[in-house]
Parts: C-alpha cells; structure tokens; sequence
C-alpha cells in the first residue's frame, strides 16, 4: 500500500479540521483524500462506488450517524471492506472506548493534533497494523 497512493477517505463535519487534516495530508504525496462532512453524505455516495480506498479517517461525533457508526456500516461495502479505520476525536469518554475498539479499528487520532506530523503519525499507525486496542497519539 505504501508504494501507490493511499486511498484515504476523510469524514469530517467541523470545517476547520476537514481542512487542515486535506492541507496536512496534502503535503504527502501518497494520500489521495475524498473528503464527506457527514456519516451518511459518505454511505450514500460509496454504496455502489467502483472505487477502493486504502483507509478510512472518521471523525468520532458526526450529526444523525456516529463515527463507529459510519465505520461498521463502511466495512460492508466493497470499496471499504477490511480498510483500517482511525478515529479522529477530541473527547474520549470511557464508556466510549469500547466503541472505537474493533477489528478493522487500527488507532484514535486526540484533536488538537499536530498538522505537520499529521500524515507521518497516520502511517505509523497504519504500519503498526490492525490492533483492535485504540492507541492515542
């Protein structure tokens, strides 16, 4: 995957961070990022999209759908199926955790974040690979 592109699909509602997470990913070359501000925005276009991404960045709290929502329903779709996922959240209750946890959940990205280390920090995540415990960056 690191040879190629990262199909990197960004679902983000607040504004701001949907922009500094496209600049900061865009000083990579190997992300290629289509970004949706909202759970279901990004269900609908994707369910019968031909496209394959390589990772999912799902912002925890999205309005009408929640983060690990939209996750467990993307896995069923075959351009996302078995793709990492990383939670991008600026509260982590502990009764929450327990839903950023799974087999397809490979880290939680803490906001405020830091931009320039941005994409450097998502692909150690995704080099760590595949742990189902959330690891905070």
């Amino acid at each position: 995957m690191m040879n190629e592109a990262i199909k990197t699909l960004l679902i983000e509602d607040e504004d701001d961070i949907r922009f500094v997470v496209e600049m900061a990913l865009g000083r990579h070359p190997e992300f290629d990022v289509t970004t949706f501000t909202n759970g279901l925005e990004a269900l609908e276009a994707l369910h019968g999209t031909t496209d394959v991404f390589d990772l999912a960045l799902i912002n925890v709290n999205l309005p009408a759908i929640s983060g690990p929502e939209v996750a467990s329903q993307l896995s069923d779709l075959h351009c996302c199926s078995g793709i990492p996922v990383i939670f991008v959240t600026a509260v982590i209750h502990d009764r929450d955790s327990a839903k950023l946890n799974g087999d397809n959940v490979t880290g939680v990205i803490s906001k405020p974040f830091n931009a320039l280390s941005l994409g450097d920090d998502i692909k150690a995540l995704i080099d760590r690979g595949g742990s189902a415990s959330a690891a905070a960056i």
